[in-house]
């Protein structure tokens, strides 16, 4: 993806955020509380804010998918932890509750060379495609989430059709080395997540932080994180979204950062598959992350844009990572 190409990019964007805005209900009307989002996210180094001049279409190079979360998990699911009610309403939140999400997502991967073989010490041409199921529950502050996410790697992935598709178009080089790509297998991952959060006021503006720990395990990946975030907002109404947890974040203009503490075990699109033995990349175990996010909520719809700076992954790899998020979250709500 070449520099021109997002302009045109981020125009329509805004051709598609506009009416979301103009739709948005004025604080005098009476809605439902929201019951699902969706959020819709692309992923690409061609977004991340970095020196003019420098290259940075390779490493985590482009991902994009779908993010669907409800206010409630399935009876069920929900009878088997004590019966425990939906999040819809905040007297559930405080007590106890449970919600399900639902993502679909495709990531790529390329080395820095853009060589035919591979080159010794540089991470393989990769493609994952994939989904997973997750139960959260919400007590307070606290958030507790189990995930299992099941997807391949190789040809299914259509890691290599879909870059080659975008690179046309663009004018971008096309890549050489798609044929070594990461062997077709089936992946497998299971993680547990918990985020604390507490919330305060700098004069009359809102200040969300947050605590957040995980450990993952599985043949896609096997690391344990953790991190802190912070949101600030304007002062005014509010509007609960699935992802708040416990208490609704307010609508309106904000900001936020995070920063994160890795420990990785095993990364296959690092380490290749089992009993394979020709990824010649050497891992770091210990790998950080910075985010900065700047976006607007309505009560229909979310926006923002995140900047991430991700240190090395892997020994010959040329310098830490940089890439960005564009978002938007649509906000599906009940009756009044």
């Amino acid at each position: 993806m070449t520099p021109r190409t997002l302009p045109k990019l981020l125009l329509a964007l805004s051709c598609c955020v506009g009416p979301l805005m103009a739709q948005s209900p004025p604080d005098s009307v009476p809605v439902g509380p929201v019951v699902r989002t969706v959020r819709l996210f692309i992923d690409n180094d061609m977004f991340a804010l970095r020196p003019l001049g420098v290259a940075n279409d390779f490493e985590y190079t482009h991902g994009m998918g779908a993010v669907m979360r409800w206010a409630t998990a399935p009876q069920w699911l929900r009878s088997r932890v004590g019966g425990l009610p939906g999040c819809e309403g905040s007297e559930q939140r405080a007590q106890g509750c449970m919600m399900a999400g639902l993502t679909v997502r495709q990531a790529i991967f390329t080395p820095p060379s853009n060589k035919e073989r591979p080159v010794r010490g540089e991470r393989p041409y990769a493609g994952y495609l994939g989904g997973a199921v997750a139960a959260t529950l919400i007590r307070g502050a606290t958030q507790r989430t189990l995930a299992l996410d099941l997807g391949t790697t190789g040809t299914p992935a259509l890691a290599e059709p879909l870059q080659r598709m975008v690179h046309r178009i663009t004018g971008d080089e096309q890549e050489l080395g798609w044929k070594n790509q990461l062997a077709t297998r089936p992946t497998i991952s299971l993680l547990y997540e918990e985020l604390r959060t507490l919330d305060r006021r700098i004069s009359t503006a809102p200040l969300r932080a947050g605590l957040r720990w995980s450990a993952e395990l599985g043949t896609l990946r096997s690391a344990a994180t953790v991190g802190g975030e912070v949101r600030l907002g304007l002062a005014g109404g509010a509007v609960w979204l699935p992802e708040d947890g416990a208490s609704a974040l307010t609508r309106g203009p904000f900001v936020a950062a995070a920063a994160q503490q890795e420990l990785v075990m095993r990364d296959v699109f690092l380490d290749g598959h089992f009993l394979n033995r020709s990824v010649t990349s050497e891992r770091i175990p210990a790998v950080q992350q910075l985010s900065l996010a700047g976006g607007w909520r309505w009560s229909d719809a979310t926006f923002d844009f995140r900047w991430h700076y991700r240190t090395r992954d892997y020994k010959a790899q040329p310098r830490p990572h940089r890439y960005g998020t564009l978002s938007l979250t649509l906000h599906r709500r009940g009756s009044p």
